[in-house]
């Protein structure tokens, strides 16, 4: 803002919300986090999260052929997670 530059004070005060919360870093609570909480805020305070949140499912599609299980902005899983992708099955 300082710099005259565009921003979205919201959506980064998310974001770093979300790479500081206590507990956030442990491997099984951060995708229910991320899920649950931060992309639910991120949809109130910012008008372009859900085109944000389609556009990185589409780029993840077709830079690593890597399709969600729980897509960003929802909140339950479609489906479980793909073990034999993993696996290399």
């Amino acid at each position: 803002m300082i710099q005259g530059k565009d921003t979205n004070f919201g959506r980064e005060a998310i974001d770093f919300f979300g790479r500081n919360v206590p507990g956030a870093s442990t491997w099984y609570l951060r995708l229910a986090v991320d899920r649950l909480i931060l992309d639910r805020l991120r949809m109130m305070v910012d008008p372009k999260a859900k085109q944000r949140m389609r556009s990185l499912e589409r780029r993840r599609k077709r830079n690593y052929d890597q399709e969600y299980w729980w897509r960003p902005g929802e909140t339950s899983p479609r489906r479980g997670p793909n073990i034999q992708g993993v696996t290399g099955g």
